[in-house]
């Protein structure tokens, strides 16, 4: 059972979308959580015999982390029959793949005012 990834969970579940009773869930049945992590990342291994499981988890940046969680977070959910939990973490995901698009004046920081003119 992978520790790190455990740890890892708890530092970015508020990134991934999981709080109060969806995060408590998981705590309860962690064991499958994490033995679903370690699989996928045992296939991330092959490529690397060297590595271990840990590392692989230590080697990933923030946003590749939520990725895969998100992944596991979902099909362990829907497994247990936790869908509510699978859409939450799914769409937490989306939206931070997909971030709502911005003019190019509000991305040079320049937002356009809405203040209409007061009539004379």
């Amino acid at each position: 059972m992978s520790a790190t990834w455990r740890m890892r969970l708890a530092q970015r579940r508020i990134d991934l979308g999981l709080e109060g009773k969806e995060y408590d869930y998981i705590k309860t049945y962690i064991e499958s959580y994490c033995k679903e992590s370690d699989t996928r990342a045992e296939k991330l291994c092959d490529s690397d015999m060297h590595r271990t499981v840990d590392q692989v988890m230590n080697s990933m940046a923030d946003p590749e982390f939520d990725r895969f969680t998100s992944g596991v977070v979902a099909d362990v959910s829907k497994k247990l029959g936790r869908d509510d939990i699978a859409k939450l973490v799914l769409l937490k995901q989306k939206k931070k793949d997909n971030p709502t698009p911005t003019t190019e004046s509000e991305s040079k920081g320049e937002k356009e005012s809405k203040v209409e003119p007061i009539p004379a």
